[in-house]
């Protein structure tokens, strides 16, 4: 059992000092008269109780020596960013062994990190034969997704000690991944994943100062940052900076893709799989609003303002030094890569489809948990640990990374934490991505070499398909619960 570490405490409280801006918008996402044009905390001075209150569990005071919490995953690839064995200066890395120390010190427990038993089909196997040799999984999340259909893991909506009324259960997933009272998969904040790949729009600031464009975050604070803004921003930006009369990787651009599609339909609320009374599942994509969405995406890339570098890092180094005005990306690359350059940037959510939507939203991809069903006989035990966990990590990992990473340190102005807040209460894992087919029709239809946007025709062909895979998906969902 590890030892707490007094001096990442320390840091830990000065964090969770500055935690509470975060949730505290306005049910439009905008904060109020009085900080708008400042930049200042959007956060409620007089909110405190209530927020110590949020922050409180219900967790029972038990001794659970001799315990053993076992953690494995489909590949372990990730595994620093909710595992670490010990100290070694880095805010996050300490507060993630802090969590993790924390909570075997409250239960009187070990939790190990257990070899992988491999990919996907491998713990299919494992759990398949009965192999009580882990108590929760970490996986790819398509791959975790397809798990559950196979009946390999636990509802987590039917056991103990989860309380998804709390703020370290994301509210937007908890209700995209539950089905007829079923939810499998847990992308909460055991692990920091979820946090770096929330996708957002980065800005130069630099070139929106050169363009007179004013105050970018104003537009988000008025509820005016929509698609259509963004192109009018972008015009007269892109420029043949090399002079060799072809637009490529070497010159400016008004907006810059990643050359991915991910999270491309969740801020527009185009999710195709929808709840009836019953809360079954119904297939019904909304065709008029994936049209527009397509066209107003079209014309950001391809209407002579914005640039699709389908190579990744390239992509990220050309915003790097400055060649784009706009870029969408994962929260996570201001860490590892922006922060290491000498660009001046800022964040952003990602735009309203529209003035008439009323809300900013955003999408993540996760590596989610998942209780597996060979646990169910210790499962009292599991649960308490796994919601421990998951508190520990948004009092302890989610000030850290937010609040001193990418807040204090990466990030110029205090507007840009407002921002991140913004982009942390809107954000949601698509059930579509999670459990559909042909999730990904921006890509489908934009990123090939003769790109389109004629999504009816894209979604009649579809239609027999999916109304086929919700059939499946209900007969799942609609199954009597475990044992």
């Amino acid at each position: 059992m590890r030892k707490l570490n007094a001096k990442i405490i320390t840091l830990i409280l000065v964090a969770a000092m500055l935690l509470p801006t975060v949730g505290c918008a306005s049910e439009n996402n905008t904060p109020n008269s009085d900080t708008q044009n400042s930049g200042e905390s959007i956060s409620d001075s007089g909110s405190s109780e209530t927020e110590a209150e949020e922050l409180a569990d219900n967790l029972p005071d038990k001794d659970l020596t001799g315990f053993t919490y076992r953690i494995t995953g489909t590949d372990m690839t990730f595994a620093d960013e909710f595992y670490v064995d010990e100290l070694d200066g880095n805010i996050v890395n300490d507060a993630i062994y802090n969590k993790i120390a924390t909570v075997e010190e409250r239960f009187g427990c070990d939790i190990v990190l257990s070899e992988s038993p491999g990919g996907d089909g491998d713990i299919k196997n494992v759990i398949m034969s009965g192999d009580d040799s882990f108590d929760i999984i970490q996986g790819h999340d398509i791959g975790m997704g397809t798990l559950s259909l196979e009946g390999c893991l636990v509802n987590v909506l039917e056991q103990p000690y989860f309380d998804f009324e709390k703020p370290w259960w994301p509210k937007n997933t908890v209700e995209s991944l539950t089905v007829n009272g079923k939810m499998y998969l847990m992308a909460n904040n055991i692990s920091y994943f979820s946090m770096g790949e929330t996708r957002v729009i980065f800005f130069n600031k630099t070139i929106a100062q050169d363009h007179n464009l004013g105050s970018l975050y104003q537009y988000v604070y008025d509820g005016t940052w929509t698609l259509d803004k963004m192109a009018e921003l972008m015009k007269g930006v892109s420029k043949d900076a090399d002079g060799n009369s072809i637009m490529d990787n070497k010159d400016i651009y008004g907006f810059l893709n990643p050359g991915y599609y991910y999270c491309w339909i969740e801020p527009f609320d185009i999710e195709p799989y929808k709840k009836d009374e019953n809360g079954l599942l119904y297939y019904d994509f909304d065709v008029e609003k994936g049209s527009k969405l397509l066209e107003k995406f079209y014309n950001l890339l391809y209407g002579g303002e914005g640039f699709n570098e389908t190579d990744w890092p390239l992509a990220q180094e050309m915003f790097s030094q400055g060649q784009a005005l706009f870029m969408y990306e994962t929260l996570k690359t201001a860490v590892n890569v922006f922060s290491t350059s000498d660009l001046v940037y800022g964040v952003l959510p990602m735009p309203k489809l529209d003035e008439t939507q009323e809300e900013y939203r955003g999408g993540f991809t996760d590596r989610p948990f998942a209780i597996p069903v060979t646990a169910i006989n210790n499962i009292d035990n599991v649960c308490l640990i796994t919601e421990a966990l998951n508190i520990e990590g948004y009092r302890q990992v989610f000030p850290a990374y937010y609040e001193l990473a990418l807040k204090s340190r990466y990030a110029d102005e205090t507007d840009d934490a407002a921002m991140i807040d913004i982009i942390h209460d809107s954000a949601v894992m698509s059930f579509g991505y999670l459990y559909g087919t042909n999730y990904d029709f921006v890509g489908a239809l934009l990123g090939g070499s003769n790109p389109s946007t004629d999504v009816a025709s894209y979604v009649a062909k579809q239609e027999k398909l999916q109304q086929k895979h919700v059939e499946k998906l209900n007969k799942f969902f609609s199954q009597e619960a475990e044992g």
